[in-house]
């Protein structure tokens, strides 16, 4: 990778030109890309060239001096900068009081000319402005913009730094490293990072837990992390934390993060004693948005399944029917097949997250949850589905396959899957007959009921 220098802005006072072009040419010398005005053409529109050259620098100088104070353009120069979250390094050659110094001036760190010998101060300024390689420099900047911005590296920005970790010229310190973990754990990838601060990562994810000036979305990551690595140091601090609180509002990013440390972990900790139900609520929230794929996919299945049974149902009639089928009929066929679909949409829904929602808790809460909402959205569905309520507990069927598929794992997945379908539809199209007793007419009711079950069960072992 080729060292790139980065470009400087200089912002002055006119009254301080001597100092500022003395600085520029000394950067200059000393490798640094520096722009300073008096690189300007004769000609140019020198308030558009000033603003473009701010934008596209990487770090800014100002001269800090009673002249730069009284300079509108060098306070116009610095609040754009500021605006645009460069990298701002005041040099300070006169002494100036405190309250005169702009508001924009404050967060930042000055480096003083006064009273020290200049090329001792210069090193100095060239030492923090020149980079020891790429990531290096990288780091560097992201340690400002996370110091005075939280701002954190971006996932390519940490691939670039991945691909160098190699590299003998790279020597990370502690610093580096729990800046890189955090970044990480913004992103999702904190599993991947911590290995790179070997055993120190637990503790700084600890650390950020509970440090309430972490950006949240650090703490988030950081308590999914230790959660699956199971910490119990770090569920046993949580739990304190939690149990100490007696206000709603003072624990909940407490109880947020014990729920996204539960929600990762693939050890089983108790809910804490009076908190269960809050823990719970926000475990449920985690998995039921973790699951949108799913749920989506079973909606899609479902929805499609649906409109397939009451083709066929009606097909049946009119393939039964001496009369065959009349205008009224397709207009009660794409009633079915409207409402068939959405109660097909509820019903997998509704199954999809209780299943994910239940996936920690014990079989038989799991199956009696599922059989009576099973039951209950399943009459709807199969109300539509079969143009009649007599086979509505095959909602409950199909409830009671999906905890059974949730806690077994098969040997042979693909194999399993279409076997569970066929024997489903067989022992669906069974059910659906005892409770019917079809005559050869109706018997598309049972067809249809076969058909939505075996398929239901056939993607759920698939997803």
């Amino acid at each position: 990778m080729v060292i790139m220098a980065n470009q400087i802005f200089i912002s002055y006072s006119k009254k301080d030109r001597d100092f500022a072009w003395k600085l520029a040419d000394d950067l200059a010398n000393a490798g640094h890309n520096v722009w300073i005005d008096r690189s300007l053409q004769v000609g140019e529109d020198w308030e558009q060239t000033i603003e473009k050259q701010l934008a596209e620098a990487d770090e800014v100088i100002v001269v800090l001096s009673s002249n730069a104070i009284a300079s509108k353009w060098v306070q116009h120069e610095g609040s754009i900068a500021y605006g645009l979250k460069k990298r701002m390094y005041p040099v300070l050659i006169e002494e100036l009081p405190a309250e005169d110094l702009p508001i924009w001036m404050s967060k930042f760190q000055y480096h003083s000319f006064v009273n020290v010998d200049y090329e001792t101060s210069f090193d100095g300024l060239n030492a923090v402005l020149t980079p020891k390689n790429p990531i290096q420099d990288l780091l560097d900047r992201k340690h400002y913009d996370y110091e005075t911005y939280q701002l954190l590296l971006e996932p390519k920005e940490l691939e670039i730094v991945a691909a160098q970790l190699g590299n003998p010229s790279l020597e990370l310190n502690d610093a580096d490293k729990r800046l890189l973990l955090y970044s990480a754990l913004a992103h999702g990838l904190g599993q991947r990072w911590m290995t790179l601060a070997g055993e120190s990562s637990v503790l700084w994810l600890r650390e950020a837990i509970h440090d309430s000036d972490c950006p949240a979305i650090v703490r988030r990551g950081a308590a999914a992390s230790l959660g699956a690595v199971g910490d119990r140091a770090a569920y046993d601090q949580l739990n304190q934390v939690i149990q100490g609180f007696n206000t709603d509002g003072s624990k909940g990013d407490a109880l947020d993060l014990l729920a996204m440390f539960l929600h990762h972990s693939p050890l089983e900790f108790k809910l804490p004693g009076r908190f269960r139900w809050s823990v719970f609520r926000r475990l449920a929230r985690l998995r039921v948005q973790d699951g949108a794929k799913e749920r989506r996919q079973m909606r899609r299945v479902g929805m499609a399944t649906a409109f397939v049974c009451v083709a066929i149902l009606y097909a049946w009639v009119v393939v039964t029917s001496a009369n065959g089928l009349s205008g009224d009929d397709l207009l009660i066929f794409l009633f079915f097949a409207v409402m068939g679909t959405f109660a097909a949409y509820i019903f997998a829904e509704t199954m999809t997250s209780l299943c994910l929602i239940l996936k920690r808790q014990r079989f038989v809460w799991q199956a009696l949850a599922l059989l009576v909402t099973g039951s209950v959205t399943g009459y709807l569905l199969f109300l539509f589905v079969t143009g009649g309520d007599g086979v509505w507990s095959l909602g409950s069927f199909i409830g009671l396959a999906l905890v059974v598929l949730r806690n077994w794992q098969p040997p042979r997945p693909e194999l399993t899957r279409w076997g569970l379908g066929a024997i489903a539809g067989i022992l669906a199209a069974l059910l659906a007959y005892l409770l019917l007793k079809p005559t050869v007419a109706d018997m598309g009711e049972v067809i249809s009921a076969a058909l939505f079950t075996a398929v239901y069960i056939f993607w759920s072992v698939k997803t």
